[in-house]
């Protein structure tokens, strides 16, 4: 039988317990600041006793464990040597600063969404794409081997465009006079041309002489 009781610790002060069984049957407690926090995480913790998919905090792993467990997984299944290194680079360099020492059963959908809006404007849509779909990913392997009771990621969003990404600081003047008086002189009507017309460099190579 689950019971929620409030409980003073020796600090003085007060916090609510939540006393309940997992799926194994074995006594589990978790303390929150409020009553309705503990009221809700009860809810939700029956739901997922009953689904099967419970797991306790003593039990989580840490988004750094599941990543590593993740990642071994996906070199053991085949993937190219290049797709594993960047799957391990997205991770180390943006996921695992963040959320590496976070147990999974804390990360929630809103934390990561935040996440991902901060991320806005210091990179490229298709680079957040890749950090979404790391996330997703290892909690994707987190679930299917009951280490995480569902998937947060899933409903992160993404900016639908590049609007939020911080534009580009252009050359004053004199910025660009003192690269044009350096540029080799073969180089000149190319650095020229681009300057005074804005074209981007994909436009600039399509040109032909006439």
């Amino acid at each position: 039988m689950a019971t929620i009781r409030k409980r003073e610790l020796p600090s003085g002060k007060f916090v609510w317990q939540c006393d309940y069984r997992d799926g194994a049957g074995k006594r589990r407690h978790k303390q929150f600041p409020t009553k309705k926090a503990a009221d809700d995480f009860l809810l939700t913790a029956r739901g997922q006793v009953r689904a099967g998919t419970h797991v306790a905090d003593s039990q989580s792993k840490t988004i750094d464990q599941a990543a590593k467990l993740w990642l071994a997984q996906v070199e053991k299944d085949g993937k190219e040597r290049a797709t594993v290194d960047r799957y391990t680079e997205t991770y180390e360099k943006q996921v695992k600063p963040r959320f590496g020492a976070t147990k999974l059963n804390a990360v929630t959908t809103p934390s990561l969404q935040t996440f991902i809006d901060d991320l806005v404007g210091t990179m490229s849509l298709s680079s957040l794409k890749k950090v979404k779909g790391c996330l997703v990913s290892v909690f994707k392997y987190a679930v299917s081997r009951g280490l995480a009771a569902h998937n947060p990621a899933r409903e992160v969003a993404l900016p639908e465009n590049n609007r939020g990404r911080k534009r580009p600081e252009m050359p004053t003047k004199e910025e660009l006079r003192n690269i044009l008086k350096y540029t080799p002189a073969r180089w000149q009507p190319f650095v020229r041309l681009a300057t005074v017309t804005g074209m981007r460099a994909s436009e600039l190579r399509g040109l032909k002489w006439s």
